[in-house]
C-alpha cells in the first residue's frame, strides 16, 4: 500500500484508493482555534451505513487527523463519504464539540509537477515577496482554483481526467497571476496588477482550450483504462476568461 499525501485542512477532502490517506478536521470556537484535547471520528459511507465507529484521531494543536488504508472492501470509490468529528478541548471546564465533514475517494490524486524551480526557471525575474519563503501557496491556490472549475463544468473529480500534464502550463500562469497580485499590494503605481491580469487572462484562456477537448474516465466507478470512446469529450458553450 502506498502513502498519499493529504489533502489541505478546510478544503474538500479526498483520500486515494487501496492507499494510507488521512482526513483531518480543525477545531475554531468562535473563529479562534482550540488546542484538542481528544478527537474521535465516525464514519459513514454515502448511502448512510456507519464504517467505522469512534475511532480515535491524532491531535496537533486544533487539527485532528484520522489515518489509515482505504480499502476496496469498505471503501469503494465515491463521492460523499461523511466523517462526524468529535473535538474536545478545556478552557477551565472541558468542551467538545461536533463537527461534520465529507469526503471522497478516488482512484487518483489530482496533482501537478509544477515546482518553484519551474517558476524560476522559466522567469528568472520573479522574486519572494518579503517573508514568504517559496511560492507553494502560489501553486497550491492556483491548483485549487482550477480543480473547482473542472468539478463545476465536468460534476467529476479532476483526478478522472488522463492527461493532467496538458494543465501544466495553466498551472504555471495562475500562479504568476497570483505572484503578481500578491506584489501590486505593495508597491504603489507598480506594473505587478497588469501582469497579474495578464497571466491571469492567459491562463484562463489556455484552460478554455483545453477543457474543450479532453480525455476523461467516465467509467462508474472509474478505472484508470483509456478506452476510445473516452479519448476526446467537447465542452462546449463555457466562457472562462474573466
Amino acid at each position: 500500500m502506498s502513502k498519499q499525501e493529504m489533502s489541505t485542512t478546510g478544503t474538500r477532502q479526498i483520500v486515494v484508493l487501496e492507499s494510507e490517506d488521512r482526513i483531518s478536521s480543525r477545531l475554531l470556537v468562535e473563529g479562534k482555534e482550540k488546542t484538542l484535547t481528544l478527537a474521535g471520528v465516525t464514519i459513514y459511507n454515502p448511502g448512510g451505513t456507519k464504517i467505522v465507529d469512534g475511532a480515535s484521531a491524532t491531535t496537533s494543536g486544533s487539527l485532528a487527523t484520522f489515518n489509515t488504508t482505504w480499502i476496496t472492501a469498505n471503501y469503494p470509490i465515491g463521492e460523499g463519504y461523511k466523517a462526524s468529528w468529535i473535538l474536545e478541548w478545556t478552557d477551565g471546564t472541558g468542551y467538545s464539540k461536533i463537527v461534520l465533514g465529507y469526503f471522497d475517494v478516488v482512484l487518483r490524486r489530482f496533482d501537478s509537477l509544477l515546482s518553484d524551480s519551474d517558476l524560476t526557471y522559466l522567469h528568472p525575474y520573479i522574486a519572494l515577496p518579503a517573508g514568504v519563503p517559496d511560492y507553494s501557496s502560489f501553486r497550491l491556490n492556483a491548483w485549487r482554483r482550477i480543480e473547482r472549475i473542472i468539478r463545476a463544468r465536468f460534476s467529476t473529480y479532476p483526478g478522472n481526467l488522463f492527461y493532467q500534464g496538458d494543465l501544466f502550463d495553466i498551472h504555471l500562469h495562475l500562479s504568476l497571476s497570483g505572484y503578481f497580485m500578491a506584489n501590486s499590494f505593495e508597491s504603489a503605481g507598480s506594473e505587478d496588477w497588469d501582469k497579474s491580469r495578464h497571466f491571469e487572462q492567459l491562463g484562463m484562456e489556455e484552460l478554455e482550450t483545453v477543457l474543450s477537448n479532453v480525455a476523461v474516465d467516465v467509467n462508474n466507478p472509474p478505472d484508470g483504462l483509456l478506452t476510445e470512446g473516452e479519448k476526446h469529450f467537447y465542452l462546449g458553450g463555457v466562457e472562462l476568461i474573466r
